[in-house]
């Protein structure tokens, strides 16, 4: 099967979920971005856990350049 991201229920958006001992931030936006492709998302962001918590408010929310920039377009910031 096509990996479309670990979470769904967000309409053009692909969550990767990331729970590991050594953290690989570009290993990860290339994961995302071949994932936002195959799930036709539009956005998307890597979540990654804060170790040493198990609260999701402050997990790690990681996202390529250009992703965060359209965004921020569609939010209305030119």
């Amino acid at each position: 099967t096509i990996d479309k991201g670990d979470m769904y229920g967000i309409l053009g958006c692909c969550i990767e979920a990331k729970n590991e001992k050594r953290i690989d931030l570009s290993g990860y936006m290339k994961e995302l971005e071949v994932e936002m492709v195959n799930a036709k998302a539009t956005t998307g962001a890597a979540i990654v856990k804060k170790k040493g918590t198990t609260d999701v408010g402050q997990y790690y929310a990681v996202m390529p350049m250009h992703v965060w920039v359209e965004l921020l377009k569609k939010a209305g910031y030119q």
